[in-house]
Parts: structure tokens; sequence; C-alpha cells
């Protein structure tokens, strides 16, 4: 059947071509698959690669007293942790940008010790 009838046209003959085309598409569920996953890992390597630039930003920052920059950097990790799947990292983030604006030098160290502990493991 191509769409094309002649005239008489049967009901029925008529019902199948509306049927044909107006039937939705199978419904399939994506999984992230291994191909998939690897066509990912460029950019979790880029994510993981900033940050591990942002420890060595974080005591730069803290050394020269910016502490905005620092809240920036904790604020940007609790945010993009979660999306690339790093709970953790959120977590690190948050604590990173309550530290930095209480401006408590040695907490910030400390998480920022962390947060390159937590790096190692990639």
């Amino acid at each position: 059947m191509d769409g094309y009838h002649t005239k008489p046209i049967l009901p029925e003959t008529l019902l199948a071509a509306i049927e044909k085309y107006l039937r939705p598409a199978p419904v399939t569920t994506v999984r992230n698959s291994d191909e998939q996953m690897t066509k990912l890992s460029p950019l979790v390597e880029g994510y993981l690669r900033r940050m591990r630039e942002y420890t060595k930003a974080v005591e730069q920052y803290v050394d020269e007293g910016s502490w905005d920059q620092v809240i920036v950097i904790g604020h940007n990790l609790k945010g993009t942790g979660g999306t690339y799947g790093f709970d953790e990292l959120s977590t690190i983030g948050l604590r990173l940008e309550a530290a930095a604006k209480g401006r408590n030098k040695p907490l910030v160290a400390a998480i920022n010790a962390e947060l390159l502990v937590w790096l190692a493991s990639f």
C-alpha cells in the first residue's frame, strides 16, 4: 500500500490507509550504552581537567585574598558537579563556597585538599 487509491475506495481500504499513516512510531527507551559513554568521555575528562585547574586557582585566590573568586569556584562546583553525575563534587563545592564566604583560609585549604584527593580517584 503506497497511499494511492483509486475510486471507488472501500471504507476498509480508507481506514487501513489512515491507520497506516496516523499510527505513532514505536517508542524506544534510550539507555546509556558503552558507546554513548565513550562519546561522553572526552567531555567528562575535560570537565575533570578544569576542576584540577580550579584547585590551583583556589590556592592562588586565597593567597591574593580574592575571596569572591573562590566563592564563584565553589558555586560553579556546586552547580556543575550534579550535571556530570558527581554529587560528591557538588557537596564539596557547597562547602567551599560557604568557607570562602566566611573567609576561613584553613577550612578553604582543607576543602581544596579534599577536592584534590577526590579528583585523584579519576
